[in-house]
């Protein structure tokens, strides 16, 4: 039986080349951003707040959580965590 350990490390600058290079791959690509043209000066604007832990939506920052999942050692992807606020709106 091969034993895998999935753990989540959370973003850090040094990681910002590994975003470029999967934010340009063509199978990424094709669902993500499509319209984008990736830089590494991108990469940097967008990701520099979610590594202190914030993400800027309209000029507010809203709190996230952004990590690099790893399959062992190996880095296979990109997730984030965000508070949903639910506003009840009433006719």
């Amino acid at each position: 039986m091969i034993i895998m350990h999935i753990t989540f490390e959370p973003l850090a600058e040094s990681h910002f080349p590994l975003l470029l290079k999967w934010l340009t791959t063509p199978h990424v690509k094709a669902w993500w951003d499509k319209d984008i043209h990736w830089t590494a000066d991108l990469i940097q604007e967008k990701y520099n707040s979610y590594v202190k832990g914030f993400k800027l939506q309209e000029r507010v920052p809203k709190k996230i959580d952004a990590y690099i999942i790893c399959a062992d050692t190996t880095p296979v992807g990109y997730i984030y965590i965000m508070p949903i606020i639910f506003q009840e709106v009433c006719h």
